[in-house]
């Protein structure tokens, strides 16, 4: 599974007036792709977050990490990571 929702600053979708993260099938796989990645909390949550927002120069993608880290730490904790690890 992957982080779905639409691109942007805030990628959650409001569902009975409570945003949560929504997550869909991931396209096929590269093997092995998982450990590219492998991450747990905040890193692995901007890294979600920073897929859907991806764009086509390296510097661009610097700005949109920033942009993804303070949009973390300005919302409000989704009740999927609310639970913790």
């Amino acid at each position: 599974a992957e982080l779905g929702g639409q691109r942007g600053f805030d990628p959650r979708s409001a569902i009975d007036g409570v945003k949560h993260l929504v997550m869909e099938k991931a396209s096929t796989p590269v093997p092995l792709f998982s450990c590219l990645y492998f991450s747990v909390g905040f890193f692995a949550y901007m890294t979600a977050r920073f897929q859907l927002n991806r764009k086509d120069h390296p510097m661009l993608n610097k700005l949109e990490y920033g942009r993804q880290g303070v949009g973390i730490v300005t919302e409000s904790t989704p009740p999927q990571l609310s639970a913790g690890l």
